[in-house]
């Protein structure tokens, strides 16, 4: 299997790229400038539910056709996704904290 590196910093490029438009959101009267964190935390969270969803999507496809493309892009895939939802729910862990002054453990997407 040829090295998945390639597509690794494709998809960490088209991220950055993206995610450098939470900059661009305007201030919120009760939020401020953290607003634009919160807005870059959802946007993240979407981001990573479609690649875990293109990863299974891969995945199936590796098992009923076998295609060493499919391998290679589900590693790429793991590499990026994986991490990138963990730091995700460090910033929405964070974004709680600083926006609503405490974690809500009991809320259902966080547990």
């Amino acid at each position: 299997m040829r090295t998945p590196w390639p597509k690794v910093a494709a998809a960490l490029a088209f991220m950055l790229a993206t995610g450098g438009l939470a900059l661009s959101v305007p201030i919120d009267s009760k939020l401020g400038r953290l607003v634009r964190f919160v807005t870059f935390h959802g946007a993240s969270t979407w981001v990573n539910m479609a690649m875990f969803t293109l990863l299974g999507i891969v995945g199936l496809v590796y098992l009923v056709r076998r295609r060493e493309g499919a391998l290679r892009w589900g590693a790429a895939l793991r590499y990026v996704a994986l991490p990138l939802w963990m730091v995700n729910t460090g910033l929405g862990v964070l974004s709680s904290k600083l926006a609503w002054g405490a974690i809500n453990w009991s809320e259902p997407r966080l547990q």
